[in-house]
């Protein structure tokens, strides 16, 4: 990008007035990105959030760099979740009815179950109510489970009744689900739900080819996968296929399309999917796809381009809480701005009296202000001339510090490249980061300089010309890189 033989000066305002290009070196390349499916039963979590904006950044910065980027996931909503909720409904219902029951281990007991069974009460009224002392001698009986209990609302309440509670529930959370990421910029419209993907032949093929490794085990009538060493996961039972089987049909099927060694295959979890992520991954390969074992760090770009293989992340360790309370006690955007400069190996955590913080994370330096305050960037060409002319008007500390922006400047294009061979975004927020305390610490210095003249510091005229061009400068410079980088990263740096 640089001329040969061009000062750091000229190589920086070079940087600035081409307008941040980015060389598209992802040019007839695909990247298929692969989020963890959200659960569709339970409302939406900060690793959920955090997964989607991660990605969400990620393809962002790929698109810029010339690849066709696709994201892909989908909402889970295996049967044995949506029976665990309807039973959950059900018995937070029988309580606003007037029975007074215990919770069954294993239900939902977040308080948005209160919120769900109260508009099935105001709905129905106390049409489904069912005497405490007949419910308390079901909980009673030995070893009732969730599965026996659902059973036995059956009985009670009928196939009709059971479905109506079922579906005010996955409709209320999905509608949550919705309405907590639009508030965020995220939508799937075109992610469907696992359910809606279950495709007999489909489940048949990839049973099949399981099978013929190996893999799969057959007891009490359901389909187990067999790996060495691997607790048993449920593939297929009498409720259907299991999520984890919809799934990975879904990604073989994605992936069986026109794929190359070039190609990007990226599956973005977190540390709540390990296990399931680990299965996930044998399969895949033992259905012949080019995938790597697991790992927690993102691995070396070489193998990343020579293979085309899946990059695996954990964006996020943290106890349950929903992300719509995190939301609103941390403030969205604090909660943001970790988001976007965590990497997605780093540890966020998140304190629900609204202090956030974040391990190798610090307060983003605010340039804002300066941006404001300085002359409007009017697109008008930067001037490397008299940025050097204004430089031999500064004295060696401020002079040094000016160097250090322009020495960062030049780094932004290496800067950009890395993010993308390392597929981490926040990178570049971080970049940014350095940029502000570079301004800031030259402005500052400059401030007080300036202050000083009227306690009987005589200041060169020059040099107060000088530093005014040279912090213009800095702001527009500061102005273009934030939108660049918001461009590239989806970070929205303006708003922090």
């Amino acid at each position: 990008m640089n001329a040969a033989g061009a000062t750091p000066i000229e190589a920086a305002i070079e940087i600035i007035n081409t307008g941040l290009a980015i060389a598209p070196l992802g040019e007839g390349k695909r990247a298929l990105i692969y989020i963890a499916p959200i659960d569709a039963v339970s409302p939406l979590t900060v690793p959920e959030a955090r997964r989607l904006w991660f990605a969400s950044s990620l393809a962002e910065l790929l698109s810029q760099c010339g690849y066709k980027v696709h994201c892909h996931s989908l909402f889970c909503e295996d049967t044995e979740a949506l029976n665990r909720l309807a039973v959950s409904v059900w018995l937070r219902y029988l309580e606003l009815c007037g029975e007074q029951l215990p919770y069954l281990e294993g239900c939902y007991q977040g308080d948005y179950i209160f919120d769900f069974a109260a508009t099935v009460h105001r709905t129905y009224g106390d049409r489904w109510r069912v005497a405490a002392g007949e419910v308390l001698a079901t909980l009673s009986s030995t070893q009732t489970s969730i599965p026996d209990f659902y059973q036995q609302m059956r009985v009670w309440l009928g196939e009709p009744a059971l479905a109506t509670i079922t579906e005010i529930g996955r409709q209320s959370i999905s509608r949550d689900i919705v309405n907590d990421l639009r508030e965020i910029n995220i939508t799937f419209d075109q992610w469907p739900s696992a359910t809606s993907l279950s495709n007999p032949a489909k489940t048949v093929d990839c049973l099949q080819r399981l099978d013929a490794r190996g893999l799969v085990h057959i007891a009490g009538g359901s389909c187990y996968l067999h790996l060495p060493g691997a607790p048993k996961a449920v593939l297929q039972n009498s409720s259907g296929p299991t999520a984890l089987l919809v799934q990975l049909c879904d990604y073989l099927t994605l992936l069986e399309r026109d794929s190359r060694d070039d190609d990007l295959n990226i599956v973005i979890y977190d540390n709540d999917f390990k296990q399931s992520l680990s299965l996930f991954q044998s399969c895949s390969q033992s259905l012949g796809y080019p995938l790597v074992s697991w790992v927690e760090k993102v691995i070396s770009p070489t193998r990343l381009f020579e293979l085309g293989e899946v990059v695996l992340t954990s964006p996020l360790d943290e106890d349950f809480a929903s992300f719509r309370e995190v939301r609103h006690s941390v403030g969205w955007k604090s909660l943001r701005g970790l988001f976007a400069s965590i990497h997605s190996s780093g540890v966020l955590n998140v304190d629900l009296n609204g202090v956030t913080t974040a391990k190798t994370s610090g307060e983003k330096p605010d340039c804002s202000e300066l941006m404001q305050n300085t002359a409007s960037d009017a697109g008008d060409k930067l001037d490397a001339n008299a940025f050097h002319a204004a430089m031999q008007g500064l004295n060696s500390s401020q002079r040094h510090r000016a160097e250090r922006f322009l020495e960062l400047i030049s780094e932004y294009p290496a800067m950009v490249e890395q993010a993308r061979q390392r597929l981490e975004p926040a990178g570049l927020i971080l970049y940014y980061r350095k940029l502000c305390e570079t301004v800031l610490s030259y402005y500052n210095n400059h401030q007080f300089k300036v202050s000083n003249h009227h306690q009987g510091e005589t200041i060169p005229v020059e040099s107060i010309q000088g530093a005014t061009v040279i912090i213009t400068t800095m702001a527009i410079a500061i102005r273009r890189l934030s939108a660049a980088i918001d461009k590239l990263s989806d970070s929205q740096l303006h708003l922090n």
